[in-house]
């Protein structure tokens, strides 16, 4: 339709308009005049205004307030676990949603729990918290940190334990401690200690095996208990001045005769070499000439301070004997006898069991010295 225009009276030409009910009217009542519903028009600026009834459909800016004030009712806060999820509010959640809620603030609080420490040795396996565990877990429970805390209690069990402990806990304990005396005793000697028990004994053996061995007799001058023997042969180039033998008489009818002291509490340092005077022991016994030949005999030889103390103490060794006056050779005789520090007392004493009668022997002993 051709735009239609009045002239007013001074001459300024008016542009005529359809509204939008078919009325004709003057542009300026039309920019001033309130639009249809919902409008379309975008000449005047009541047109961009719009009308009181506009919806949200509309483009005014009336329609566009009505959107937005819609759109901020969309912001009041959802009720609690809202399964709604047509709106960013549905999606944000309430405060008090819980865990089991599917809102952005469910998810966080399932978060929040599953990062929270579990109780103590608790025996939960569900989340990574439970196999992490609690600083106060023990070594009983069985999360990353009770396994942290029993491997530290395990590596404190490498410590050295002290020297010569009797505890019998842990493989230290068994191992022991360098500074470990030598010890044989069962349930308290450890790895160390017995190695060196072993070791002294074995130390003993060889030195048994291959030390000097000394004989002794009857010392030319004695002294109380003191000094009883003296050496057999040459001692430093000067003669020992003895070279007899003790003589023993056995009791009769198949008794022990009267004890004969062979070694003094100091002997051990006339007697031994230099350097082997702290330990002796007896080696060997070599017979002479009896009261009566080819007679059966035990010979007893005694540890202690007195005989009768070393036999009650039963510190004493016993060996059958035969006697022969033809043997010329006379083979010394092997003895086992256990090692004594120096300055124990040697006593020795016979039985015949031949004749049951009070015959005589004589004897000399063999003996060896040990370092202390």
């Amino acid at each position: 339709m051709p735009q239609l225009y009045l002239n007013n009276l001074d001459g300024v030409r008016i542009p005529l308009h359809v509204d939008d009910d078919g009325n004709l009217v003057v542009a300026e009542s039309a920019a001033t005049t309130v639009p249809g519903v919902d409008s379309a028009g975008n000449t005047y600026t009541s047109e961009v205004v719009g009308n009181k009834s506009d919806t949200a459909a509309g483009d005014s800016l009336m329609a566009y307030l009505k959107l937005i004030e819609s759109q901020c009712a969309t912001l009041v806060v959802p009720a609690i676990n809202s399964v709604v999820n047509a709106l960013m509010r549905d999606v944000i959640g309430n405060k008090d949603d819980t865990i089991a809620g599917t809102s952005l603030m469910a998810y966080l609080k399932l978060i929040e729990s599953q990062c929270l420490v579990p109780d103590a040795d608790s025996a939960a396996n569900a989340l990574v918290c439970d196999v992490v565990g609690n600083k106060n877990d023990t070594v009983a429970g069985t999360s990353l940190m009770a396994y942290a805390k029993l491997i530290e209690s395990q590596c404190l069990t490498l410590a050295v334990p002290a020297a010569n402990a009797i505890t019998n806990i842990s493989m230290r304990d068994v191992v022991g401690n360098k500074l470990d005396a030598a010890s044989d005793t069962a349930g308290t000697a450890s790895l160390v200690a017995l190695l060196r028990t072993t070791y002294a004994e074995t130390e003993i053996v060889e030195h048994h095996m291959h030390a000097y061995e000394r004989w002794i007799g009857p010392a030319a001058i004695s002294v109380g208990e003191t000094h009883i023997a003296d050496p057999l042969g040459e001692v430093g180039g000067t003669p020992a001045g003895v070279q007899t033998s003790f003589q023993f008489t056995s009791g009769a009818n198949k008794t022990w005769g009267p004890a004969v002291q062979i070694f003094g509490s100091t002997d051990a340092a006339v007697c031994l070499p230099a350097g082997d005077q702290a330990f002796y022991d007896l080696h060997r016994l070599r017979p002479f000439d009896a009261g009566a030949n080819k007679l059966d005999w035990y010979i007893r030889i005694i540890a202690g301070t007195s005989a009768a103390a070393g036999v009650i103490a039963d510190t004493y060794l016993t060996i059958p004997l035969f006697v022969d006056n033809l043997d010329k050779v006379k083979a010394p005789v092997e003895l086992i006898d256990e090692r004594h520090i120096a300055g124990t007392k040697m006593w020795a004493q016979v039985l015949e069991t031949t004749n049951n009668d009070e015959e005589t022997l004589n004897l000399q002993f063999g003996l060896h010295g040990y370092p202390a």
